[in-house]
């Protein structure tokens, strides 16, 4: 029963290449008799042949897979991406990506974005963007990769790392800061507004606060653009964003990161961050969010600072945040009794 499957194994072990391997499972006349026992067959396959394959070895993985779906295996398939799924995929991979590590980024325990980002560039992201909904996302329940976030990992390898043909060095000044951001600001149409946001918050750069300036009245116009097109394409959009948010909360987001921009000139803040690094840092960081000044303020108070300062900080923390001093000191106390258990 397991001779055939120890021959393809043998065969596939062999430093031969994919297209040898194929002519020798053609002569054996392996093709008929795998379907005999698929589930035996897919067995072995994924415990002794699979392991032995390289990642980046697109063509005999497509082989690989092409023979699994031949045998009829995938009944007894249990990952989310059955054989035939594989072959469609690699047939136009192979094409676009070349050098992307398929293994990986087909191991439904890692992040498949972080596996195509090295890969993606002006050329082929579009093409790569279609395939993105064969690919499960991590935990996801089902969920699969959406053509937005394909463009998000682009855009911030692009920022940073540049593009041969869009942005031939990464950016070192201000000047080129803004202008790799407005490279990028071109293609945030391809991006639902959380993917957005989320691109947006990455860029910590000096030149963020002018960023965030023209970042709000692109997505100002893409709201209006998407509302104009009608009802029922916005909310189509706003469907296949998993986060669920609009342009306008989108809006809201960048507006408050604006204002908190502004609160980092003031003398308190600049206190911090000369003298007291890690809280300006983390202040920095925190865009004035009621649960980053909060645990910010904790910190402190555990660390000793005196009660005015926790009280400046408070102050000087944009948005709605309903903190007080007693509360913070209140936090405090309860962490400390916590650790003293």
């Amino acid at each position: 029963m397991f001779l055939h499957p120890q021959i393809v194994s043998v065969v596939f072990r062999l430093c031969l290449s994919t297209k040898d391997i194929e002519s020798r499972s053609e002569s054996l006349g392996l093709f008929d008799t795998l379907k005999c026992d698929p589930e035996a067959f897919y067995s072995h396959m994924t415990k002794y042949v699979l392991p032995t394959v390289e990642g980046s070895d697109q063509a005999r993985l497509l082989y690989y897979y092409t023979l699994l779906d031949a045998a009829g295996c995938e009944p007894h398939v249990t990952t989310a991406i059955k054989p035939d799924s594989h072959v469609k995929l690699l047939k136009k991979l192979r094409a676009v990506a070349n050098g992307l590590d398929y293994r990986r980024l087909t191991d439904e325990s890692l992040d498949p974005l972080a596996t195509l980002q090295p890969v993606l560039t002006s050329q082929n992201v579009l093409s790569i963007s279609k395939l993105a909904n064969r690919l499960p996302v991590p935990g996801g329940g089902g969920a699969t990769v959406s053509p937005s976030a394909v463009h998000a990992a682009w855009l911030e390898k692009l920022f940073w790392k540049g593009d041969p043909q869009l942005l031939k060095r990464p950016p070192q000044s201000e000047p080129e800061f803004l202008h790799a951001y407005d490279t990028c600001a071109k293609y945030l149409e391809r991006l639902v507004p959380a993917d957005a946001v989320r691109f947006l918050d990455a860029l910590s750069t000096q030149a963020r606060s002018e960023v965030i300036k023209r970042a709000t009245k692109a997505l100002r116009q893409l709201g209006e653009k998407s509302r104009k097109r009608g009802g029922e394409a916005s909310a189509e959009q706003e469907r296949t964003d998993p986060a669920g948010m609009t342009f306008d909360d989108a809006l809201t987001h960048l507006r408050q990161s604006q204002a908190h921009l502004d609160t980092l000139s003031q003398a308190f803040v600049l206190s911090l961050r000369d003298g007291q690094q890690k809280y300006g840092q983390l202040y920095d960081l925190s865009r004035s969010e009621r649960s980053k000044v909060h645990e910010l303020a904790v910190t402190m108070a555990t660390d000793g600072q005196p009660l005015e300062r926790i009280g400046e900080l408070l102050r000087v923390a944009v948005g709605p945040l309903d903190l007080s001093v007693k509360a913070v000191l209140h936090a405090a106390t309860e962490r400390v009794v916590a650790a003293l258990r």
